[in-house]
């Protein structure tokens, strides 16, 4: 998406096109946003830890690539009025779970959590005086989230090869290939 994004910011002779896909992937955000928002507001304490582990590994990695796209283009003449409102809208659903049991979650997703991200994200899109609270808010929130202790069985850093892609975890028992025998 991001390498969409910035071949529509520099003309790319195929930029109709790559504007098509990331138009899409900010309506799936948009859409996922509501649905979570949802759920979170009104059923946070049905959701399991492990529906919330998975949930959040992709939202942070959504976040964190907004967030990216957002600084590298902060100070630029690209208009960053429809990727800042969507990282104020995820804001909304980190800011429900203040409260709850599935912040370990959150700071357990160590490929896409990313504090300094976040931090300068919202320091960049919450600017005007009405969204001072909202910005102290989500600030203690990912402070206290970045102070969490997370007790992983170790400290070291699991190739992504060997993580399963939807919930990020290890992959304790791996399929050979019926081809080569390969995992």
């Amino acid at each position: 998406f991001y390498k969409y994004y910035t071949k529509v910011l520099n003309k790319d002779e195929r930029s109709d096109t790559y504007k098509i896909i990331y138009i899409s992937y900010f309506t799936y955000i948009e859409e996922s946003l509501y649905f979570l928002k949802y759920i979170f507001l009104n059923y946070y304490d049905i959701v399991t830890i492990n529906i919330s582990k998975i949930i959040f590994d992709k939202f942070n990695y959504d976040f964190l690539y907004l967030g990216k796209l957002f600084i590298k283009y902060n100070n630029t003449s690209v208009d960053n009025t429809y990727v800042s409102g969507l990282i104020k809208s995820m804001t909304n659903v980190y800011l429900a779970l203040s409260e709850t049991k599935h912040l370990n979650n959150i700071k357990s997703d160590t490929h896409s959590y990313d504090y300094d991200v976040f931090k300068e994200t919202c320091e960049l899109v919450f600017t005007t005086p009405e969204d001072e609270s909202k910005l102290t808010n989500i600030l203690k929130l990912f402070n206290t989230i970045n102070n969490l202790s997370i007790n992983n069985e170790s400290n070291i850093t699991i190739p992504d090869d060997f993580l399963d892609p939807l919930s990020n975890d290890l992959i304790e028992i791996p399929i050979h290939l019926p081809s080569s025998n390969t995992i």
